[in-house]
């Protein structure tokens, strides 16, 4: 057994996932339909419900 084993189930840090801009929740699912921040007319649009986890976004 490894000691440095990572689960599957833990989550990522919260530092990276704000950084990232991933859910609030599950810290996986994307805020932003929209990767691509060079585009202005696309890249404040954000997905209503968390694709992974399914939390939904309010702003």
């Amino acid at each position: 057994m490894c000691a440095t084993k990572v689960h599957s189930h833990s989550k990522p840090s919260l530092l990276k996932s704000v950084l990232t801009n991933k859910c609030s929740h599950c810290r996986r699912g994307d805020l932003y339909q929209y990767h691509n921040p060079y585009n202005l007319k696309t890249f404040m649009k954000m997905n209503e419900t968390c694709p992974v986890c399914g939390q939904p976004f309010e702003i």
